[in-house]
Parts: C-alpha cells; structure tokens; sequence
C-alpha cells in the first residue's frame, strides 16, 4: 500500500508542474493573441462606448495560477525526498 501511495504521490507531483508550465505558456500566448486582437481594433470615436478586456489581469492570473502550481508541485518534491526517502 505504501507503494501505490508513492507512485500517487509521484504523479500529482509531475501533474502539478506540467500543469503550472501549461499555464504559464498559455497565458503567455493568449496575452500575445489577445493584444495583437485588440490593436487591429478600430479607434473609438469620442463618446461612443467601448470594452477593453482585462488583458493585462488575465495575463497576471494565468502567471499566478501557474507559478502556485509549480510552487506546489516543488513543495511537494522536497517534502518527500525529506520525509519519505529512507534513512541513511
């Protein structure tokens, strides 16, 4: 049983850092397409309404969401190499 709680433990590790590093790129990317979508936009003319999406606050949480992913996932390597691994 110890076993298959390592191998678990293993794979929410490796689960948690590639999903930080997907995130990281993807908001990366998505802040890249998105910007490049809003600057081909029309101006607006005075007094006339507009919406800008919050690009810059999507770019900010898809960066934090990964960071922490990948925080956690680190944590979570260092709290088994130091609890887990046996004594030498």
């Amino acid at each position: 049983m110890r076993r298959a709680g390592d191998l678990v433990l293993l794979v929410l590790q490796w689960a948690l850092i590639l999903i930080g590093i997907f995130g990281v790129v993807a908001a990366l990317h998505f802040y890249r397409i998105e910007v490049q979508w809003v600057s081909a936009m029309p101006a607006v003319e005075p007094g006339a309404d507009s919406f800008r999406p919050p690009t810059f606050q999507r770019l900010i949480q898809g960066l934090t969401t990964g960071l922490l992913a990948m925080g956690l996932g680190a944590v979570l390597f260092y709290l088994r190499r130091r609890y887990l691994s046996p004594p030498k």
